[in-house]
């Protein structure tokens, strides 16, 4: 699985890709740990060339909305590939999260923090 990260003002993106499976899910734990450890509060995962992600991933990602909701921060997720989008349906988590289609109306969830998530 390839991380990168990209810097967008204060904003962190996170673009993950390939399969986020029990040994890559903890990698990925590992790097956004590091992100959160930095002090970031603000931080969009773009999901887009994600071809698999099991319960281990999705409970990396609970894991992070949960550390950044405690410290006032923000995350969405942009970009599902629909693999990853049937998953979080399936599970019924997809409503728990803010989910936007394409990156920039993920970033406009924090440029705009008057909208309506």
């Amino acid at each position: 699985m390839r991380f990168t990260k990209l810097n967008e003002g204060e904003i962190q993106i996170i673009f993950l890709e390939g399969r986020m499976d029990l040994a890559n899910s903890l990698k990925a734990e590992t790097r956004l740990n590091e992100v959160l450890g930095e002090g970031v509060s603000k931080i969009i995962i773009d999901l887009e060339k994600l071809e698999f992600m099991s319960s281990s991933g999705l409970r990396t990602i609970i894991s992070v909305e949960k550390r950044l909701t405690e410290r006032g921060g923000k995350l969405v997720l942009a970009n599902m590939s629909e693999t990853v989008e049937n998953l979080f349906n399936l599970t019924r988590l997809y409503d728990l999260f803010i989910v936007r289609k394409s990156l920039s109306e993920a970033l406009a969830c924090f440029t705009d923090e008057s909208l309506p998530e």
